[in-house]
């Protein structure tokens, strides 16, 4: 089963170029980190990874980069390590004794080796009002797109949707950012409708951007900060400059953890899953 790796491309894209590179460059601490209203924390550790080593297989990647030694807390709640359960090869810290709520204040803080780490979010905001329909693509044979539709959220709020896909072929697909909005988006009280496509997963193949009849498909619509949202805007710009080796990206993702690479945000989510 052909398993898609997108958090470990992630480790590559925020750190793609070092201070020192090659053999010499020292690994950085990864921080892919969140809360979900109503959710358990999600803390994802790994060491940074050297420009050199971008081409090697995943799966060793993961292997010697994973961090399952770190001491994890979140507001003073422990988070205990434990192998990820969506098949990837990769260390989860979380606590069934904390879940997210609204208009709370969450400081996340590691310890790793002699260092500490520390990041601060909110969830802001009630989940977004929102509904999701599928629509044949004319001409197609089983191939759909998704339009989700999102009630005005007020200024001041940033989003962003989430795909993951359950292919025919065995695929298995992370919540891989995909659409963003803000409160500019929407024109007084109207609602504005989003078209959601199939995530991107190999740069180097052209892949069908519709959704297929027989996969299951599960959409996050998420409410967040400014800095939360330009977190994954920064995303998006270095996935589209590292798709060029005529243009390397000069420079790190957009992070919000002290003294790491990364991100800890608070999400106000709707969650949902449809059969296509």
């Amino acid at each position: 089963m052909k398993k898609i790796l997108f958090l470990a491309s992630l480790s590559v894209l925020i750190c793609s170029c070092s201070d020192i590179i090659g053999d010499y460059a020292m690994p950085r601490l990864v921080v892919e980190s969140y809360i979900d209203n109503d959710s358990a924390p999600k803390v994802y550790l790994t060491k940074s990874i050297d420009v050199f080593e971008e081409y090697r297989h995943f799966v060793t990647i993961q292997q010697e980069y994973v961090v399952k030694d770190a001491s994890v807390s979140v507001n003073g709640i422990p988070l205990e390590q434990e192998d990820s359960s969506d098949g990837y090869l990769r260390s989860c810290y979380t606590s069934n004794s904390l879940k997210g709520a609204i208009n709370q204040d969450y400081e996340l803080r590691i310890v790793y080796g002699n260092n500490e780490y520390l990041g601060h979010t909110s969830i802001i905001c009630n989940p977004p009002v929102v509904s999701v329909a599928k629509h044949c693509i004319p001409g197609s044979e089983g191939k759909y797109r998704l339009d989700v539709t999102i009630k005005p959220i007020g200024q001041g709020q940033y989003g962003r949707i989430f795909v993951k896909v359950n292919s025919l072929v065995g695929q298995e697909y992370l919540l891989a950012p995909n659409t963003g909005f803000t409160y500019m988006d929407f024109d007084s009280s109207d609602s504005i409708v989003l078209s959601v496509l199939r995530p991107t997963t190999d740069y180097l193949e052209i892949e069908d951007e519709y959704f297929s009849a027989g996969e299951t498909v599960e959409l996050k619509v998420s409410l967040m900060d400014s800095i939360g949202y330009y977190v994954w805007n920064d995303f998006e710009k270095h996935s589209d400059l590292s798709r060029n080796p005529m243009f390397p990206v000069n420079g790190n993702m957009t992070g919000t953890v002290n003294n790491a690479l990364g991100y800890w945000i608070g999400y106000a989510s709707a969650f949902f899953k449809l059969d296509i």
